[in-house]
């Protein structure tokens, strides 16, 4: 897609937990050019035994920014050189994209949520949100 920055992708490892993980809050802040689509956060979730992905969040936006627009979109990513056994093999994820309204530069905020599982000796799920700190340059 012309025009489109693509941000670092963020692939989320899912572990084999042998605990309830509580809900987890994370604050991301990015610059963004004025005028452009930007990848501001993307997650995705394998198996570490098996390298095979899991399934994929359902993204919700919680709070829209005001002087823009917020857009999941699928994509395929990486696994980091902390991915171990599986570093490099391309997994699924899904990408939260921000675009500044136009003509608008300056500070934008949103906050994104998604339910992901935790497997313990059953599978439970606890909710995950990102809150996001745009500066439109």
């Amino acid at each position: 897609m012309p025009g489109v920055v693509m941000g670092r992708i963020l692939v989320v490892l899912l572990l084999l937990s042998f605990g309830v993980a509580p809900a987890a809050a994370e604050n991301v802040s990015k610059k963004v050019r004025a005028g452009r689509t930007t990848t501001v956060y993307s997650v995705g979730w394998y198996n570490r035994l098996t390298c095979r992905p899991v399934a994929l969040p359902n993204l919700k936006v919680r709070k829209k920014p005001k002087h823009g627009n917020v857009k999941f979109v699928r994509l395929a990513g990486r696994v980091g050189a902390k991915g171990g056994r599986c570093e490099g093999t391309t997994l699924p994820a899904m990408a939260v994209r921000y675009t500044p309204s136009r003509g608008y530069r300056g500070n934008d905020g949103f906050s994104v949520s998604y339910r992901r599982f935790v497997y313990t000796n059953r599978q439970n799920q606890t909710v995950s949100s990102v809150t996001f700190d745009i500066d439109v340059k």
